[in-house]
């Protein structure tokens, strides 16, 4: 049977809502060709609502709804399927065959729809799903959902809905509340019985169900415990109710008791009890009023006995003053009474109530006639010589056997049979009739009290000596000793585990700072290495620095007679071309030679003016140039001297981490260092500048040498042509000649310069290449440097914190190692005489009571633990079951209290309500209490459309936190982690997630299910995650860091529920296959737990690890105990329906 029919169709099904329903349809394959339409008939219209929109809901909506509409399309109505999204019209009413919606559904199209391995699990419409949407289509497309948003219409639940979906066990697992159908059962583990099934009282005051016995209007979704035991959450169809267990539970008490009672007996309906006074008066009281009915006076010194006949007719009364008294009860009257030997400590009526057995202080147990129905003696009976006639009655029988003072007596089996206890530390089993013993039982310690069961199967004894036993009457065997507050060694069972627990947390914390501390040292060497790599790297830059001069000053020294020479070329150019003027202009420069020459001899003056600045200029800038290199050799000494200068600091205070001398001397030696680098960098600054200066004079003075050459050729050639005027064409030709000769030298010159520069380029360029990838390289080693140092300092502040957690951790280990020994103590101090014992009326547990002045309730079956009342006010002296599964408990103080055996748990908080989502969206799948049990965590969600997780004061029932959108798609569980600040959380939409509680701040999710995550549980020291999936595996997490840390397979199906067991690495699942079993985190098997047979739905475990419970579709409630032995199982109720002569409401 598939998870999504019995976990989705089943668990979010609203079992009362009487139209919709929802489920989720596992993925089918999608055929390449158009799938097949049923030629539909259907009589009359088709009903949008009721026949197509449930398809829709199945198969569409989950993407195409008013929240989440992909393509913008939405099909929730008729009008938003004919409005159509971002392809147009959904549907053309009238039309199928041009309807998209049909197309793509009929895969008549592409894309085809739903998609392949969709996210939903949507699958193929079948034909006859496929006839009737086409059918509505070709009819109109008509058609309205009148339900939305209106009050919906409730009924009752079949009575055959019985699958487990909800389970919770108790923190100490004494009790298990399953949830069947719209009904919460609690069990008691101990007792192996039903408590009680909760009722909400509303519900029956709406008209839908008649009898008690319904806790939700649909299917319980959800259940859990808070750890203290106090409260018990359920969930439903936007509800969550929260219920109380009641703590000292009282019926009623009865006033009028005078002084110290004496003694107790309850009538056989249990609703008379007669009470036997120190004043010697016997009061007989209406249990359920509480008052006085009657008063019987007579006896003359305390009451010590009291028993009522079999048919509550007679009230027998014994007494220190050494008689016994019987009472019509009807009238008061006294039969009469008897004299005995001694003082009579206990009666009881035997052999169809016409005897009565005396129990005695001196060790005797006799019978004797009713008074007033002794046979008369004989006739001819005479005294013996020298003895005087008898005084009153003798007794038929004498018991002989005991060897201390008789404490209490009881009828067995009708009446035929006596069970006795005494101070020898026996009870005593007898033939009333025949006075032989039938079986003798050693308590262990003087005999306060004696009990039997209402089957007469079990007797019981309570003894002084802190102790009271169970035996089984027909062999003798002991069923069960019972001793002490049981919640002191629960207490101690919690310290223990606390002990364990704290330990854990101190070896965690140090493993955390021993991780921080090697962190640290890891640093520490990165951050050297760094340093030396930063040294490395700035020796090669130097080497590259140096090596790169050579090549870069040839190249640059190529490139000045280049630039030297190109003024030259460019003149002798000019001077070729204007020589060639000249001599086609001979006759023009003659006139104006005379001033030409002037003017060349002013210019040339000039020039040489200039020559000489330049001179001095460039002399200054080589001066300059040589002063700033020599500071630049100057200042790399002093850094060097400055980095010998820190290793020698560092290494002396690595040596001697605690001297703050050395440690001062290595800051200083950081703070010289820093200076030598600034230093540095501003003398290379300074050089730089200096080099580009000396280039600008050397080029400025270059300049002036070529403008001086200019202007004195000038002044000559004016001079030779101011002379040669008369021989111009002679002289011009001349000119031409040397001018053309001097441009071709020049050129040729050049060309020569050209190929240098071209072949020193190389050797330059790769040397400046690998002085700037040597730079580089400095540059990030120098970076490097500073980012371990920054994670040196990060990894040095966090080892305090480390340090100050695991300080913490242990001294909150060494406290809860004092409250340990505090719990060991206080055990052995809660070990009182026991003064009373009495079977509960339903003989499933066993009351004690005592000295302490607590009524101890245990099962009768193994002495299990059952509950513990408070409030008598002192030591107990008596006890006996009443009606209505009452308890009636004598004090010595006189308090006198009717407690209720089998209290109903009570409905204190209700948050929601069904028929709004003010507060929940849908069904309340997840419930988990906080640590503290302050709070409540509901987990539920839309299905497809939401996730939404809340925080409850569950004192008031307050919103404390929304988390609306924590999941995209319904929760299925969640649960707080061991110190309560975050919650974990899993749903549907295949993750799990983690929130702050404080703030409801995202912390991580957890990805890696394929399917629907159903379970999720933190380990107890919060180091780890576990997670349950539709997936069939289990997933482990580093809740820290979000890392999974391992995935166990093994399931045939989904994995539906998860917990960690106590302390424990250990791991606690239910499945479908069906399994529950016991996995660790590494993913070892440890074993299965017997008994399921059908689809496991949840399964639950108590917080000390001793209980674990399941449920499942068989509705049978199955538990085991620590070793996995099966200790309770409770079936479904027959056909039992709570709501007999139910009716709808609407």
């Amino acid at each position: 049977m598939s998870m999504h029919r019995h976990v989705l169709a089943g668990k979010l099904l609203a079992g009362l809502v009487a139209i919709s329903s929802l489920a989720l349809i596992t993925p089918a394959d999608i055929s390449a060709e158009p799938l097949p339409v049923a030629d539909v008939k259907h009589d009359g219209p088709v009903d949008f609502q009721k026949d197509i929109l449930p398809i829709l809901r199945r198969n569409c909506l989950a993407c195409h709804n008013a929240t989440d509409a992909e393509s913008d399309l939405v099909l929730e109505t008729p009008e938003t399927i004919l409005e159509g999204g971002a392809e147009g019209p959904s549907a053309v009413a009238g039309n199928s065959g041009e309807s998209l919606m049909f197309k793509l559904a009929m895969h008549a199209t592409d894309p085809v729809m739903p998609p392949e391995d969709n996210d939903v699990g949507a699958k193929n419409l079948s034909p006859e799903q496929l006839g009737l949407l086409k059918l509505w289509i070709d009819q109109g497309a008509k058609g309205e959902v009148t339900d939305a948003g209106g009050p919906i219409a409730w009924q009752p639940l079949p009575a055959t809905v019985n699958p487990v979906y909800a389970l919770a066990v108790s923190p100490h697992g004494e009790y298990v509340a399953a949830g069947r159908a719209n009904q919460i059962f609690i069990y008691n583990t101990a007792t192996k019985s039903t408590v009680t099934r909760l009722t909400d009282a509303a519900l029956i005051e709406q008209g839908i169900y008649k009898n008690p016995g319904v806790a939700h209007l649909d299917i319980v979704q959800s259940l859990a415990f808070s750890p203290d035991g106090k409260w018990l959450a359920s969930g439903g169809y936007r509800t969550v109710k929260i219920w109380e267990r009641p703590t000292n539970p009282q019926l009623g008490k009865l006033e009028g008791i005078e002084g110290e009672p004496q003694s107790l007996a309850v009538s056989p309906d249990g609703k008379l009890a007669a009470v036997g006074e120190a004043g010697g008066k016997v009061k007989l009281f209406d249990v359920a009023a509480g008052k006085v009915t009657k008063t019987f006076e007579g006896h003359g010194g305390p009451v010590s006995g009291v028993a009522f006949s079999s048919d509550g007719a007679l009230l027998a009364t014994g007494c220190q003053d050494k008689t016994f008294r019987v009472f019509n009860i009807a009238d008061g009257k006294e039969l009469g009474k008897t004299e005995t030997p001694a003082p009579v400590n206990a009666v009881a009526f035997v052999l169809e109530n016409k005897q009565v057995a005396t129990g005695h202080a001196d060790n005797k147990l006799f019978t004797w006639h009713l008074p007033g129905t002794e046979p008369a003696p004989p006739e001819d009976e005479e005294p013996a010589e020298g003895e005087q006639a008898a005084q009153g009655p003798k007794p038929i029988k004498e018991f002989g056997g005991h060897a201390g003072a008789i404490t209490s007596l009881l009828a067995v089996n009708n009446g035929t049979q006596l069970l006795s206890g005494s101070q020898d530390s026996t009870m005593r089993h007898w033939d009333a009739n025949g006075g032989n013993q039938i079986r003798q039982f050693s308590p262990g310690g003087p005999v306060a009290s004696v009990a039997v069961s209402p089957d007469g199967s079990k007797f019981a004894a309570a003894c002084t000596n802190n102790m009271a036993k169970v035996f089984r009457a027909d062999n003798g065997q002991q069923l069960a000793e019972v001793k002490g507050d049981h919640r002191l060694r629960l207490a101690q069972d919690d310290a223990n585990r606390a002990v364990a627990l704290a330990k854990r947390h101190v070896d965690n914390a140090k493993k955390d700072l021993d991780e921080a501390q090697k962190r640290l040292k890891s640093e520490e060497e990165n951050a050297k290495k760094a340093e030396e790599n930063q040294k490395k790297t700035q020796e090669e830059m130097k080497q590259k620095e140096e090596a790169a001069k050579k090549p870069v000053e040839e190249k640059q020294k190529a490139d000045e007679e280049l630039a030297a020479i190109m003024p030259q070329f460019e003149q002798a150019e000019k001077d070729k071309v204007a020589t060639e003027e000249a001599a086609a202009k001979t006759t023009e420069t003659q006139t104006a030679s005379q001033k030409k020459r002037d003017d060349a001899n002013k210019v040339a003056s000039d020039a040489q003016n200039v020559v000489n600045a330049a001179s001095q200029k460039l002399q200054q800038a080589q001066n300059t140039a040589k002063a700033a290199a020599d500071k630049v050799t100057s200042t790399q000494n002093t850094v060097k001297a400055a980095e010998e200068k820190l290793a020698n600091a560092q290494n002396a205070a690595k040596d001697k981490p605690d001297d703050q001398g050395l440690t001062d001397a290595v800051k200083a030696a950081e703070e010289e260092k820093k200076k030598a680098d600034e230093a540095l960098k501003a003398a290379e600054t300074e050089k730089t500048t200096a080099d580009e200066s000396l280039k600008t004079v050397e080029k400025e003075k270059a300049d002036a040498d070529a403008a001086l050459t200019k202007a004195n050729e000038a002044k000559n050639a004016a001079e030779k042509e101011y002379q040669d005027a008369v021989a111009k064409n002679q002289e011009a030709q001349k000119a031409k000649n040397e001018a053309v000769q001097k441009f071709n030298d020049l050129n040729n010159k050049m060309n020569q310069a050209k190929n240098v520069v071209n072949q020193k380029a190389g050797p330059a360029q790769k040397a400046t290449d690998e002085l700037n990838a040597a730079t580089r390289a400095y540059e990030a080693a120098v970076r490097s440097v500073e980012r371990s140092k920054e994670a040196v300092q990060k990894a040095a502040d966090a080892v305090p914190e480390f340090e100050a957690a695991h300080k913490q951790r242990e001294e909150a280990a060494a406290q809860r190692q004092k409250e340990k020994e505090e719990a060991d103590k206080a055990v052995p101090t809660g070990e009182k005489p026991v003064f009373a014992a009495a079977f509960t009326a339903d003989g499933s547990a066993l009351a004690t009571a005592g000295e302490d002045g607590l009524v101890h309730f245990w099962s009768a079956e193994n002495g299990a633990p059952v509950e513990v009342y408070e409030g008598m006010g002192g030591p107990v002296t008596n006890l006996a079951a009443t009606s209505n599964s009452g308890l009636l408990a004598l004090g010595k103080n006189g308090a006198a209290i009717v407690w209720n055996a089998s209290p109903d748990w009570k409905l204190v908080r209700t948050i929601g309500s069904p028929d709004s989502s003010e507060s929940f969206d849908d069904r309340v799948t997840a419930l988990h209490f906080s640590p503290d049990s302050q709070f409540l965590a509901t987990g539920g969600g839309e299905p497809s459309r939401s996730g939404e997780l809340k925080i409850w004061k569950v004192a008031d029932g307050s919103l404390v936190k929304d988390l609306p959108d924590a999941h995209s798609d319904t929760l299925f569980d969640l649960e707080f982690s061991p110190d309560g600040q975050f919650i974990a959380s899993c749903a549907s939409d295949r993750f799990a997630k983690v929130h702050r509680v404080d703030n409801g701040e995202f912390v991580r999710a957890f990805e890696g299910h394929t399917h629907h995550v159903m379970g999720v549980s933190w380990r107890a020291d919060g180091r780890l995650l576990a997670t349950s999936g539709a997936d069939k595996v289990v997933k482990v997490w580093d809740a820290q860091t979000g890392d999974q840390t391992k995935t166990i397979t093994g399931w045939k199906k989904e994995v539906t529920a998860i917990k960690f067991v106590a302390i424990s690495d250990e791991m606690i699942t239910a499945a479908g296959d069906p399994q529950v079993s016991m996995r660790d985190s590494n993913g070892g098997n440890k074993g299965g737990f017997s008994g399921p047979n059908d689809f496991v739905y949840t399964v639950r475990v108590s917080v000390d690890g001793k209980t674990f419970a399941s449920g499942g579709e068989s509705s049978i409630i199955r538990v085991w105990n620590e070793q996995k032995q099966p200790i309770a199982t409770f079936e479904p109720p027959q056909q039992e329906e709570p709501a007999a002569d139910q009716q709808a409401a609407n």
